[in-house]
């Protein structure tokens, strides 16, 4: 399982993510979509500690 609770993250003066809760069970499939720079690699690299 895996949960989140209240990610944020900046970049500079530039908030990206605010707020983010997720709670994603082991039989849950998840995509991430969105345009190029819309911060897809950084949630995964928050995810894996990073």
């Amino acid at each position: 399982m895996l949960q989140l609770r209240g990610i944020i993250k900046d970049f500079a003066d530039r908030r990206i993510f605010a707020g983010i809760d997720w709670h994603i069970r082991p039989q849950d499939r998840i995509g991430l979509c969105g345009d190029n720079g819309a911060g897809k690699s950084t949630l995964l690299k928050l995810l894996c500690g990073r």
